[in-house]
């Protein structure tokens, strides 16, 4: 089983790689910033796929899980940001 602590170690290391393979340079208000949103987005994204394991009768998140979960919270994101960028209808 993989431990909270593995897991905000490779969080981390792909923020960071991520930002330097698109040559991001931030400061530190804008680093805090990404950082809630990235923990905002993970918190929705493990509540969903635990409800959806739960729905199933299960005690344990599958990949199943996550991958449904990711589909939700990023097509919300995206209809979010169409919605502020003044789109109306789906992304």
């Amino acid at each position: 089983m993989t431990t909270v602590k593995e897991v905000e170690e490779e969080v981390a290391t792909f923020v960071v790689a991520t930002m330097s393979q698109l040559k991001v340079d931030i400061s530190d208000s804008a680093r805090t910033l990404v950082v809630t949103a990235v923990h905002e987005l993970l918190i929705d994204l493990f509540e969903r796929a635990d409800a959806s394991a739960a729905r199933q009768g299960r005690d344990t998140v599958m990949v199943k899980d996550l991958y449904h979960a990711a589909y939700v919270v990023c097509y919300k994101a995206a209809k979010k940001a169409a919605r502020r960028a003044g789109h109306v209808g789906d992304p």
